[in-house]
């Protein structure tokens, strides 16, 4: 981006921060990095002085010196020791500003909620929560949040949630536990699109073994070539099977196959790998293998898109 580009954002920028609109002379002109820069602290200073979302921003990333947050906190009226509970909204960058405006009128009758860009794929919504409200009641909002996008903007969209806190200085952790929680839903709990970051179950655990643990457990279970017999359709079959804790009739139901195709399928998964699903122990060995291959392989994509 050349000077005079950035000095027109940076013009755009000052005016949207301040509502004041900037008229440069010619001798200015003549150094328009010297313009660009000063502008650039003019409007930082704006924000941070004005604005709570960008201060809670910078909150976020660790920015803000921890004997800073509550000179900051009072100058903007936001309460240092409220109940409070952070959601995350995982958006498809280029759909972000609209997700943003619906998610504002959404929650605009509701006062000290806070609601600011994270990065361009993530959304932060830190509300003030009563002292009469649950956990279940966030679960609640996380489902409205995800049906209220979906019926208005046309869009999937995943929110992860966390536990109540009080201390404004503890929001960088509790965003750190969303990150992971949606990160983690996106490797094992794909079809959920609400996530608690304190429920993570097992995914949290085989998220965190080393990769070259998960490689020897994969050669463990399917041996050194075998691990190509979970094809999509093994995949589908297993997860349902496991989601309907073994149950063969509801399972081949849900699935729309004669019980017998199901057996059959199993009894074939049994041969390749020697486990039989259908028992507890089997069941949980091929559930961990499962998950292991489903977040080497995504990590594997990811990879080589980079």
């Amino acid at each position: 981006m050349n000077v005079d580009t950035q000095l027109q954002s940076t013009l755009k920028e000052l005016q949207r921060s301040t509502g004041l609109p900037l008229v440069l002379d010619e001798k200015q002109l003549l150094d328009p990095e010297w313009a660009v820069t000063q502008m650039r602290q003019v409007t930082n200073a704006y924000k941070e002085k004005y604005n709570a979302e960008f201060f809670l921003q910078n909150l976020l990333f660790g920015r803000v010196q921890t004997s800073d947050i509550e000179k900051y906190a009072t100058r903007l009226h936001i309460d240092v020791k409220v109940r409070r509970c952070l959601f995350l909204v995982e958006v498809k960058t280029w759909e972000r500003e609209s997700i943003l405006e619906v998610l504002k009128n959404l929650f605009s009758s509701r006062s000290k909620q806070y609601l600011f860009y994270v990065d361009h794929q993530n959304i932060a919504f830190m509300k003030t929560v009563r002292e009469q409200e649950t956990q279940k009641d966030m679960e609640q909002i996380a489902r409205m949040i995800v049906d209220t996008l979906n019926m208005e903007v046309m869009t999937h969209v995943r929110v992860s949630y966390g536990v109540f806190f009080r201390e404004l200085a503890k929001l960088p952790e509790y965003y750190q536990e969303n990150r992971l929680a949606l990160r983690i839903g996106d490797l094992f709990y794909s079809e959920q699109n609400t996530i608690f970051a304190c429920h993570l179950g097992i995914g949290r655990l085989v998220y965190e073994l080393p990769r070259t643990l998960c490689r020897a457990f994969l050669e463990e279970v399917f041996g050194k070539s075998d691990v190509e017999c979970l094809d999509e359709e093994t995949y589908i079959t297993l997860n349902k099977f496991f989601d309907n804790n073994l149950n063969i009739a509801e399972t081949s139901r849900k699935l729309h196959i004669h019980r017998n195709t199901l057996i059959y399928r199993l009894e074939q998964m049994e041969r390749r790998t020697g486990l039989d699903v259908r028992t507890f122990q089997d069941a949980m060995t091929l559930k961990i293998a499962m998950m292991i291959k489903n977040c080497l392989d995504i990590e594997g994509r990811m990879d080589e898109n980079e």
